[in-house]
């Protein structure tokens, strides 16, 4: 009984309005029970690190855990079903070069002359458009673009991509997303409890993207309408700016950027955008350059 209740309050928390009725003839799973009410709130039971059980409501929970609840529940339901557990058998390790930067969990790997697409495990990057989804691409493409990685590979999603963690230069790439505070823990695919730790101190520090204490989790994000969307679909006037943020490490002084570094030039169009602009590292063709090359952009001024 306590298993059908705790799936129909999720169910009603994420879909029902304030005036939706939860009045209903409840059943046992065998059917032979039942019983006319109306569901006003649902408890669950967590067991702590001591060993003590503590009893909280669902409506307490936060998004993710929710969804989480609702994902252990019912595991079948095709909307709860993992994208990045398609394939377990497909382990090992990959190396390769660094080619392609799609956004800050996505990379291209090439191994053999083939490329690989490789979605990083257990992170969510802001999308592109996102606030800050052009500084965790620009962030992934400093630590790896051009260089040998190793991927470990856990397994493909079921878009075809390679799933795992990658390491360049001894750095896991994911540790530094969720450190600089431009990545989320993927919660509901990833219990590493290193990857929860990076994020929670990220978020105490208020780094990058924790800055905004309103910030949207992509998977949210990527629910919402497309004009809500593009409301927000900038980086300039974030407490972290690119330069800020990429110019230093989470535990040292920034570093100091070149000029060539602060700008972006769309070499199909010939326009310089600088590090504020939403098409700073985010367009099709394009390369850094310096403050004389091309011509200003209309929007940020170049």
């Amino acid at each position: 009984m306590k298993r059908h209740a705790i799936v129909l309050a999720l169910v009603a928390i994420a879909l029902c309005t304030a005036n939706d009725s939860l009045a209903r003839k409840w059943a046992s799973k065998s059917g032979q029970h039942t019983i006319d009410a109306e569901l006003v709130e649902v408890q669950i039971v967590l067991k702590k690190a001591d060993g003590k059980n503590t009893t909280v409501s669902v409506d307490d929970l936060s998004e993710s855990d929710r969804q989480f609840v609702l994902r252990f529940l019912e595991p079948d339901r095709e909307e709860f079903r993992n994208p990045f557990v398609s394939d377990k058998t497909n382990k090992g390790i990959l190396s390769g070069k660094v080619v392609s930067i799609t956004d800050g969990d996505t990379i291209g790997v090439l191994v053999d002359s083939k490329t690989v697409k490789v979605r990083l495990q257990g992170v969510d990057c802001p999308e592109r458009g996102q606030p800050f989804g052009t500084v965790a691409r620009k962030l992934a493409s400093s630590l790896c673009f051009g260089k040998q990685a190793e991927v470990h590979v856990s397994g493909t999603d079921r878009y075809g991509r390679t799933l795992g963690d990658v390491v360049v230069d001894g750095k896991n790439v994911s540790h530094e997303l969720l450190a600089a505070g431009l990545a989320w823990h993927y919660k509901q695919y990833s219990d590493d409890m290193r990857l929860a730790a990076l994020e929670t101190e990220a978020r105490e520090a208020k780094r990058g993207l924790w800055a905004d204490s309103d910030a949207i989790a992509p998977w949210e994000w990527r629910r919402l309408p497309a004009r809500e969307r593009n409301k927000q679909a900038t980086d300039a006037g974030k407490p972290y700016q690119p330069s800020e943020v990429l110019g230093a490490s989470p535990r040292g002084p920034p570093k100091k950027e070149t000029s060539a570094g602060k700008y972006w030039l769309t070499t199909s169009s010939g326009v310089r955008h600088n590090s504020s602009c939403r098409w700073y590292h985010n367009t099709k063709n394009g390369r850094e350059c310096g403050s004389d090359e091309g011509r200003a952009c209309k929007v940020c001024g170049g």
